[in-house]
């Protein structure tokens, strides 16, 4: 099972963790029966379902959603682990 912490820093200067686990469904699920679940920086727990994701990159799902999230309120990302 994969983990990655990430910290971003925003324009106005706050700085926030995010958390993301890579968790698989039941045998009978669909597609690649992926899910990530993360946890926000106020502690709130959420998954993405990767199930049809044809490409899965757990790596790159994440950073793809934090560049998502904050889209032009990003001022810097990285990999704590």
């Amino acid at each position: 099972m994969k983990k990655a912490t990430f910290t971003v820093t925003t324009t106005n200067g706050k700085t926030l963790t995010w958390k993301f686990q890579e968790c698989e469904s039941n045998l009978n699920d669909y597609g690649n029966k992926k899910y990530i679940v993360y946890t926000t920086p106020s502690g709130e727990v959420f998954s993405i379902d990767c199930r049809y994701n044809i490409n899965y990159d757990f790596i790159k799902i994440c950073v793809e959603f934090l560049l998502n999230y904050y889209g032009k309120n990003l001022d810097e990302l990285w990999r704590e682990d």
